[in-house]
């Protein structure tokens, strides 16, 4: 069984392949492997050499967030199959390949000659649950779940340091020249603020500038030097990228998503393991628990939509599921982390020409799954400027149909942690310093948010301490 994961965010992916068969006879899909994907050698082998044009192999075709599914009829596989790192190769027949993908090497071309719509229940049973995760070739029951880690802290720890947007690279603005005059230490800024020890760190997004290797060592060398400081194991820091880390504005790089990789290297390095860009971690200390979850809501492809956040419910609610086992087995809450804002920070926003209001496109459904799902609040970052607010959506008409309040519907706390390090002439005009946020969860279920303020040159002081 081999299942093939595609989107339509820049074609209608299926009705071109569908009417090159019409045309032609059949048509050449090419397997958009991610960089990060490795390459299923085996079972690639074993369907080149089990199908043909007289017992063609059945491919599940799956488009997850419009919940769509296809079988297709497989008669020849094209690959340099003996590379252990496969290596691009053209389309058999252009004539034969959409004309928007049919000059661009693929690691694979499939040669199909039937693409057929089926009905959920009807794929799902030969084809099995539909997979998760964030590859694209799924085989046999590999069906790649939310990534988990589990990790037990000893000692009285209790808490959530929450740091965003470092911009490390040109906009960063605690640099070290000895030509400007003395500016703090970021880290020892972040640290000596704390009255306690943290349990996690959650770092949410734009670690960098540019997305680059540069940026990417510096940022992770800092965060890795913060763990070190706070004494706090790396499964307990929760990194989520930002538009700013992962480049979704490059037309080439984003097909193959190659603009992920820099940022994938980097979280590799730090955790010292593969994990995707959505996962989940449960944090048990000696006197509380805490589960995270993290969401990648750097996704728009279009010119158009690049700057807006967003994440899908295909990602959005397994992580958010999966979030709700865990906080229900370890009896503790559960925090959402993404990067985009789901809620206006600022209050008014001012329109810029060349970019957008950024909100999340689907924070709608995202505060619903949140509610859903009992999550306790949802931390972000982007907007640069810290902000703690609560939100909930007590009836709505979505794709489901219209949904009636429950009656017992609680708030999700909002909280944005403005930028930690990012230059003043990038923070805006609302307050044009930096700052990062700590939170204490009560035991009436409250949570103790204190918020700090600086600059390179001024120590934190502290701008609110209050429970929400």
């Amino acid at each position: 069984m081999i299942v093939l994961r595609f989107s339509n965010y820049d074609f209608d992916t299926i009705g071109e392949h569908q009417q090159v068969i019409s045309d032609k006879g059949y048509a050449y899909w090419g397997w958009w492997k991610k960089q990060h994907e490795p390459w299923p050698g085996s079972q690639i082998n074993r369907l080149a050499t089990s199908c043909s044009q007289d017992s063609p192999a059945r491919i599940g075709l799956v488009e997850r967030q419009a919940e769509r599914f296809y079988v297709a009829e497989c008669e020849e596989v094209t690959c340099e199959a003996a590379d252990p790192i496969p290596t691009p190769i053209p389309t058999p027949d252009p004539e034969r390949t959409p004309q928007y993908y049919r000059d661009r090497p693929w690691p694979m071309w499939l040669k199909f000659r039937s693409i057929n719509e089926v009905e959920p229940a009807k794929w799902s049973r030969e084809f099995g649950p539909v997979p998760q995760g964030d590859e694209t070739f799924f085989y046999n029951d590999h069906t790649h779940g939310v990534d988990v880690m589990e990790v037990d802290v000893p000692g009285n720890r209790s808490g959530i340091l929450h740091i965003s947007d470092l911009h490390f690279g040109d906009d960063f603005a605690f640099t070290n020249d000895p030509g400007i005059r003395k500016r703090n230490d970021l880290l020892e800024c972040i640290v000596e603020s704390l009255e306690e020890p943290p349990l996690a760190v959650v770092v949410s997004g734009d670690l960098t500038t540019r997305g680059d290797d540069g940026g990417m060592r510096s940022a992770r060398l800092f965060i890795e030097r913060l763990a070190e400081r706070l004494k706090v194991p790396r499964a307990c820091v929760i990194i989520a990228p930002g538009n700013h880390d992962i480049l979704i504005d490059d037309p080439d790089r984003h097909l193959d998503f190659s603009n992920e990789q820099c940022y994938r290297d980097m979280v590799r390095l730090f955790y010292d393991r593969h994990t995707g860009l959505e996962r989940v971690h449960v944090i048990r200390g000696d006197s509380q628990r805490l589960v995270f979850g993290v969401l990648n809501s750097s996704r728009p492809r279009t010119r158009a939509n690049m700057d807006y956040g967003y994440v899908g419910r295909d990602r959005s609610e397994p992580v958010m599921r999966e979030m709700s086992e865990k906080t229900r087995a370890n009896d503790c809450p559960g925090f959402l982390v993404l990067h985009h804002h789901v809620q206006p920070a600022p209050v008014l926003e001012f329109l810029e020409d060349d970019r957008p209001v950024s909100l999340t496109l689907d924070s709608g459904e995202i505060i619903s799954f949140a509610q859903k799902y009992g999550v306790r609040a949802i931390l972000h970052g982007h907007q640069h400027l810290p902000f703690v607010g609560t939100t909930s959506r007590l009836a709505e008409i979505s794709e489901d149909g219209p949904t009636p309040s429950p009656g017992n519907r609680t708030d999700v706390l909002i909280l944005g942690a403005g930028s930690a390090g990012a230059r003043a002439d990038r923070l805006g005009g609302e307050m044009p310093e930096n700052s990062f946020a700590h939170y204490l969860p009560q035991d009436d279920g409250r949570l103790r948010v204190r918020v700090f303020r600086y600059t390179p040159v001024i120590k934190p002081k502290l701008l609110w301490d209050f429970c929400a």
